[in-house]
């Protein structure tokens, strides 16, 4: 009996050590990372004698990892988060007014204001992905290790699924990808938040951005919770079968973070009545890649959430099973043969010239690496999207 105490014990010890106590002491390149005096004093050596419009700089050098822990966690896209490459530097902050800091649990964002009132953000290209453990798991092993599962995501996915979007109609906004300046004059804001940071420069769509040319003059932009709301008025209609055109097309992409704020629903005067058109915003889990590596293969394996942008009918057809509440409540009752209609109208539109075109926003030393691979995925994907609209459409009405 006391032996086997001791044995448990020990046992329990050894479990605390590994997962709270050995994390903490061999992190020295994880704390460096996610300090902000580190962060300040990288910017300060990146600029202090930069004066041109444009630097060499990679995102960030943490997800550079040997080959043990590639085997373990994946290669996923960690040569584009590592590789160095020409970024523009941001040069209109003196035509933007500070409006607030935002961002979610992993995502730091300024939100920004031009003269008249149209508000755009900084959005963080790097993430923390720690922030979503509760405080007492936030210095065990899962802290570091989810930190990593960052370079499972594309950083320079969305100027190309904005441009496939375009082909297709959908509303988008129009990111862009900067470094941020560090100099005496920036906004204390940025000097704290996002110091040389490499960040997506886009429209933050709100009430601000009513009657804008740019997307098509809408008369109100609202949320999902309003948009719901609204639709209840006999005089307002949704436009369902643009909103399942945007899901099916996140099935193509394998963006399955879709839940309700992840969209703004725009909204547009006819001559009997308005018509609410949806606008998805937020696409940093496009392309992503979480099935590589021992460890996340047998993550993936156990839980129906990461899905990954693979060949393959059986990876298409796995992220048409991510139904959303929103889904069953917008899209239940339409046709099966209006899902299958869709997913061919995506595919006729989204041609091999067109992808080609949608790969050029990525920079010249990312095209290199990556364009020819993500053309193939995403052509193989529109050979199974027929296939995967069907299961979209079981999944919703079983």
């Amino acid at each position: 009996m006391r032996r086997s105490l001791i044995i448990t014990s020990l046992s329990l010890l050894t479990a605390f050590f590994l997962l709270f106590i050995l994390p903490n002491l061999i992190n020295s390149r994880e704390r460096y990372h996610f300090s902000s005096e580190y962060r300040i004093k990288q910017a300060d050596a990146l600029f202090s004698n930069h004066y041109s419009d444009s630097i060499n700089t990679s995102i960030s050098k943490f997800y550079d990892r040997n080959s043990i822990a590639t085997t373990l966690f994946g290669n996923h896209y960690r040569e584009l988060w590592s590789k160095e490459i020409q970024l523009p530097v941001f040069t209109g902050l003196d035509t933007l007014q500070f409006h607030k800091v935002g961002g979610g649990q992993q995502t730091t964002s300024i939100e920004m204001k031009t003269p008249n009132h149209k508000h755009y953000s900084f959005r963080s290209i790097d993430k923390d992905q720690s922030r979503v453990l509760p405080n007492w798991l936030i210095n065990s092993a899962l802290r570091p290790l989810l930190r990593d599962q960052t370079s499972a995501l594309n950083p320079y996915a969305a100027p190309v699924v904005a441009s496939l979007s375009e082909s297709l109609n959908i509303l988008h906004t129009n990111p862009a990808i900067y470094i941020l300046p560090y100099y005496s004059q920036v906004h204390d804001s940025i000097k704290l938040h996002l110091p040389g940071a490499v960040v997506i420069f886009e429209e933050e769509l709100d009430s601000k951005w009513k009657d804008s040319k740019a997307f098509f003059e809408p008369v109100d932009v609202i949320n999902t919770d309003e948009m719901l709301s609204a639709i209840q008025n006999t005089t307002i209609r949704l436009d369902t079968l643009e909103y399942l055109k945007c899901r099916i097309f996140d099935i193509l992409i394998s963006d399955w973070d879709r839940h309700a704020g992840q969209w703004k629903w725009l909204v547009y005067d006819t001559l009997d009545h308005q018509i609410i058109r949806p606008f998805p915003i937020d696409r940093d889990m496009t392309f992503c890649r979480f099935n590589d590596g021992w460890v996340n293969t047998v993550v993936v394996n156990t839980t129906n959430k990461f899905k990954s942008f693979r060949k393959g009918e059986a990876s298409v057809n796995d992220a048409a099973k991510k139904v959303t509440d929103l889904d069953i409540l917008l899209l239940k009752g339409i046709s099966q043969t209006s899902f299958k209609n869709v997913a061919i109208e995506i595919k006729k539109a989204l041609s091999e010239p067109v992808i080609e075109k949608a790969m050029t926003e990525y920079p010249p030393e990312i095209h290199k690496e990556i364009a020819s691979e993500q053309k193939a995925t995403l052509i193989d994907r529109l050979d199974h999207l027929e296939s995967a609209s069907t299961e979209l459409y079981n999944n919703i009405n079983n």
